[in-house]
C-alpha cells in the first residue's frame, strides 16, 4: 500500500475501498485457477512475487498438512477423502493439470453427494483452499489491515468487501477489536436481490465498513 501511494504521490486519503475478491479476469487469465478450464496447475497470482505453485504443494505437501490446507482454508467436507485419493494417486503420476485435480476430488467424493449441489463444482472448495495458500491471501489482508491507518486521514471511512468466511472473520474481528475505527455497518451488508440478478457472483460478497477517528 506504501508503494502505491508514494507511487501517487499521496500521504494520506479520506477513503479506502478493499475488494478482496479474485476477479473473474484473474481466474480466467492465471493459470489453474479455474475448475471449469484444463491448464497448468499453477494458481499464483504473482508469479514473479510467489515461487511454490499448486503443483508443488500437491505432490510434495504430506498428506496431514493438505488436510489442514483443505479444512481450515477451503472448509471442505471431504478432505480426509479427498486427501487419500491425491496421496494414491501422486504415487502412481505426477499431478500438474487442474483436469487431473478436479478428476481425482470428483472420484473421491462419495457418489450420493457429488453433484447434489448444482451451484457448486466439486472441486471449489479445495481449489479456493490451494489458491488462498499459494497466494498467502490472509496474510496479505491481516498486513494490509494492520497498516491501512497510517494512510488514513482523521474520519476517513475504510470499507471492505469479503467473499468468504474466512476474509470476513478477519475484517469482523479487525473492526471490532480496534478502537481507531467507529462500525458504520452493525453487521455485514450483502448484495440485494436486484443485484443478485445482474451480478450472481455478488452472492458471497459481505461488506463492512468504519470511520477512522485518530
Amino acid at each position: 500500500l506504501g508503494k502505491v501511494f508514494r507511487k501517487l504521490k499521496v500521504k494520506k486519503v479520506d477513503g479506502v475501498l478493499a475488494d478482496f475478491g479474485t476477479s473473474q479476469y484473474q481466474i480466467f487469465q492465471n493459470p489453474g485457477l479455474s475448475v471449469h478450464r484444463d491448464d497448468d496447475l499453477d494458481m499464483r497470482l504473482s508469479p514473479g512475487f510467489y515461487k511454490s505453485t499448486a503443483t508443488d504443494l500437491i505432490n510434495k505437501a504430506s498428506e496431514k498438512e493438505l488436510f489442514k490446507i483443505f479444512t481450515e482454508l477451503g472448509e471442505e467436507r471431504y478432505a480426509k477423502l479427498i486427501v487419500q485419493k491425491i496421496a494414491w494417486s501422486r504415487k502412481k503420476k505426477r499431478i500438474t493439470k487442474t483436469s487431473e485435480l478436479v478428476n481425482i476430488i470428483k472420484s473421491a467424493m462419495p457418489k450420493t453427494v457429488k453433484f447434489n449441489n448444482k451451484k457448486l463444482h466439486p472441486a471449489t472448495k479445495v481449489f479456493q483452499a490451494l489458491r488462498i495458500y499459494v497466494n498467502k491471501e490472509l496474510e496479505n489482508i491481516n498486513s494490509f489491515l494492520m497498516s491501512v491507518d497510517k494512510f488514513l486521514n482523521n474520519n476517513a471511512r475504510l470499507v471492505c468487501i469479503s467473499f468468504h468466511s474466512l476474509e470476513d472473520r478477519l475484517v469482523k474481528h479487525f473492526f471490532k477489536s480496534n478502537e481507531k475505527f467507529k462500525l458504520l455497518t452493525s453487521k455485514a451488508v450483502t448484495a440485494s436481490e436486484d443485484e443478485l440478478k445482474e451480478n450472481p457472483s455478488s452472492r458471497s460478497a459481505k461488506l463492512r465498513a468504519g470511520v477512522y477517528s485518530q
